[in-house]
Parts: C-alpha cells; structure tokens; sequence
C-alpha cells in the first residue's frame, strides 16, 4: 500500500534527498552493544511496505558528540535471481501490507539521536542507485540505567521522482512513523528477558528537522 503525494509535496520532500554517491567509501567506526550491569535498551523496528521498489533501509545513531554509529538494517530481499518476489520476506515480522525487523540495542546510560539514513535499490545486474538525507538531522532519546526505551516503528515509503525522459524511477524514502508497541515489545522481550522496565516516546515529526519523517496512528 503506498501513500500517493502531489505533485507540489513530493517536489518539496525531493529536494531534502541526496544520491549517495560515495556511499560505501567511508564509514564512522562501529558503535558496539553495550554489556555493563547499568545497560540500557534501545527497542524499536524498521520497516517496509511489499512490493517496494528499494531493497535495503539503513537508519545510523550515535551518542551525542560522539562518532561512533549504530545501524539498523532493514533488508527485505525483494526478488530472486529471477526478478520474483518471494511469498514471505525474511524478516521478524511479515504481513499483506509490510514486513519488519525488530531490533534491541543495549546502550551506556546517556543521550543518543538518530542522524542519518540510507536507501538502495538494484540497477540491472550489478548496480545499485543508494539515497540519504542532504542534511543530518536529529531525532534525540535518552538511554536510562536499565530501562528500555521504544521509540516506534519507521516504515520506509516509497518516493519517486522522474528521469531525463520524464519516466519515473526511485528517488529515495519517506519515514512513517507508528506506535507498534504491542508487537515489537513482546518480539523484544522473547529475545532479552532483561527487557522489564520500559517507555514508549514515539518522536514528534514535527521536532525534527527534516520533512521526511511523518506521526500516523
């Protein structure tokens, strides 16, 4: 199921895309789980709508002020050799309208954001077209001495745009965002029991400083 925008809004959210050309080149050093007595957790899913164009959705974290970046991969392995999509995603979660990876961090107690983003699609038979943010953005949590923080589900939404010829081709993803607590929780928790104390805060779209990230029921 996808959302479809005018022309006016989809022009506006566009401009906020970038192709990442050096994608690849460089990356931040590695933010490792964190395993002392007063970890945190960070819970949430990242997600995709079937039958989207795009293959894999990255989101980056870090620590504020820190280098260190935190991944969060949704690989939805759209097509087989064949170009067919399979029946069932290789995912946490799978339903007719979206599939879901369901991640739980383990965190030093102190301030985080969400900063970045990265969506790839395939080019024939060995390329790959890859997006982000212009601009890093900022989407802060606090990680509290064993506590658990969810902060939602962020399921990628197709964006299109229009090549030379006016045809249309992928041009990178809006975040939508849902409370999915019940879900995502109870797969969180099967997989840590230390998962006791938690608390939802879903961000509010409208704090964050970018266009590409919208509140749905």
């Amino acid at each position: 199921m996808r959302k479809i925008f005018s022309s006016l809004v989809a022009v506006a959210v566009l401009v906020h895309l970038a192709p990442a050309a050096n994608a690849g080149w460089f990356s931040p050093p590695a933010l490792e789980r964190y395993t002392g007595p007063d970890a945190g957790r960070l819970v949430m899913s990242l997600a995709g709508y079937r039958g989207a164009d795009y293959d894999r959705v990255s989101l980056f974290f870090r620590r504020v002020g820190e280098s260190k970046r935190g991944v969060l991969d949704y690989s939805c392995r759209c097509r087989d050799l064949f170009g067919l999509r399979p029946p069932k995603p290789n995912t946490d979660f799978a339903d007719n309208f979206e599939a879901a990876n369901v991640f739980v961090w383990p965190l030093a107690p102190g301030n985080y954001e969400i900063y970045d983003f990265d969506v790839s699609y395939a080019v024939g038979i060995n390329g790959r077209s890859t997006f982000s943010s212009k601009a890093e953005f900022s989407i802060p949590f606090t990680i509290e001495p064993g506590r658990t923080i969810y902060l939602g589900e962020f399921r990628a939404m197709d964006l299109n745009g229009r090549n030379i010829f006016g045809l249309p081709v992928p041009a990178g993803v809006k975040f939508q965002i849902f409370d999915k607590s019940a879900r995502d929780l109870t797969l969180a928790k099967a997989r840590e029991s230390a998962i006791t104390e938690f608390k939802i805060s879903l961000p509010d779209p409208s704090q964050i400083d970018s266009p590409l990230f919208e509140r749905t029921p």
